[in-house]
């Protein structure tokens, strides 16, 4: 199926979408509770996946690199949720204060 989609045979990507989706889903589910959030990064995975199958040297193992890149999409989705979290933290404490050098003392 890989030579098929790597030859841009839209059918072999379909029938490879159709057989991934729901158990990307699933797994990117077990760390990230969002379905948007969830639905975007799976859809990322293929999108990318489609663009770079040209170029890919995965010696067949589809699976295994959809599965990675799910990984590693999902663990950047993570870090950026903590750092916004973190500054949002950091944006209320600096609302809250009237000193103006507390106010950088948090934010710096």
């Amino acid at each position: 199926m890989l030579v098929f989609i790597q030859q841009g045979n839209e059918q072999a990507f379909t029938t490879l979408y159709r057989r991934y989706y729901r158990p990307l889903c699933q797994k990117a589910f077990q760390h990230i509770l969002a379905t948007s959030v969830v639905e975007e990064i799976v859809q990322d995975v293929f999108v990318n996946f489609w663009f770079k199958a040209a170029s890919l040297d995965i010696e067949g193992n589809v699976r295994a690199y959809l599965y990675a890149t799910l990984r590693n999409k999902v663990l950047h989705e993570l870090r950026s949720a903590s750092t916004r979290s973190f500054y949002l933290e950091k944006l209320k404490k600096l609302e809250r204060t009237t000193d103006h050098e507390a106010c950088l003392d948090t934010i710096f």
